[in-house]
């Protein structure tokens, strides 16, 4: 598994933008706007990302 440090930002109408770093996206296989969905593992405290 690959670690990296993201950052998140919440925005005005409620929502949110997950950054992450170019190395990262890369190993994702991710294009720009690609959607994702992110679920959080509450016992494992991990993010799992697959992109849709």
């Amino acid at each position: 598994m690959k670690r990296d440090v993201g950052r998140y930002h919440k925005l005005p109408w409620g929502g949110g933008q997950l950054t992450i770093p170019k190395d990262l996206v890369k190993e994702l296989k991710l294009e720009n706007k690609d959607k994702v969905l992110i679920e959080y593992d509450s016992n494992k405290r991990e993010l799992k990302i697959t992109k849709l």
